[in-house]
């Protein structure tokens, strides 16, 4: 099954494909590592993503302004450019995106520290971050 993992900060929105397949073993979780800066996001590790336990790190190379980031999961019907339309309008309350997605994990991290959590992902499900 193709999964996308994407990442939306500061109004920008990056697609990364992913093949979800089924966990085997007890091997450490694949990490998905999300860097957000002012102007610019970076998504690494989401080649290949299996469905299953996945480590989510957040990151920021911000200097002064903390920067949130949030992975969400789309709910079914809605796509990557719905996500981007409402953007603008969520940046005051998390409704707008409420109506088109699940909150997965959410932090805010700082130039020292990591956000760092393990979720589960689930196969044929498109994530947002």
């Amino acid at each position: 099954m193709l999964r996308r993992v994407a990442l939306a900060t500061s109004g920008l929105l990056v697609l990364s494909g992913a093949v979800a397949a089924v966990v085997a073993g007890q091997a450490a979780p694949p990490t998905i590592t999300i860097t957000v800066g002012p102007r610019s996001v970076t998504v690494a590790g989401a080649e290949n993503l299996p469905a299953g336990p996945t480590r989510v790190e957040i990151r920021t190379n911000a200097r002064r302004a903390q920067i949130e980031g949030a992975l969400i999961a789309l709910r079914p019907g809605r796509t990557a450019d719905d996500v981007r339309r409402a953007l603008p309008s969520s940046q005051a309350s998390p409704v707008p995106i409420k109506r088109l997605a699940t909150f997965e994990a959410t932090g805010a991290p700082t130039r020292s520290r990591a956000y760092v959590t393990t979720i589960e992902l689930r196969a044929g499900v498109t994530y947002a971050a």
